[in-house]
């Protein structure tokens, strides 16, 4: 790895990603690219490790909950209504893309000398 920089591409992510690389939190990414860059000393020759923990939308949670009549909209001050002002049904919603679509990369930055 002598001194090379890599760029860590994951690729699709749905929603958002937080980044550990040999237990360096290398923060939260949310929007497109999913990328970030090693510098060379994070990188170890053998036995390195790569956390990711991705959060989704709620969107497919709220859907399941409605079509499995579970109880979920008990909010004291607020009451949880469609656009149209009417009680929210998420049960005929589609489902979202969720987790880690990838393709996940690590690749070289090639260094250009500029004259």
């Amino acid at each position: 790895m002598d001194g090379e920089t890599f760029r860590l591409d994951l690729g699709k992510v749905h929603e958002s990603v937080r980044v550990r690389f040999n237990g360096v939190d290398l923060g939260c990414l949310f929007v497109y690219p999913y990328i970030v860059d090693l510098p060379p000393e994070m990188l170890k020759t053998t036995g390195n490790v790569l956390e990711l923990e991705v959060t989704n939308l709620s969107a497919n949670r709220v859907r399941d909950l409605d079509i499995n009549q579970v109880p979920w909209k008990i909010f004291r001050d607020i009451n949880i209504v469609g656009i149209d002002y009417r009680p929210l049904d998420a049960s005929k919603w589609s489902v979202v893309p969720s987790g880690l679509i990838g393709p996940v990369r690590l690749l070289p930055i090639k260094r250009v000398a500029i004259p």
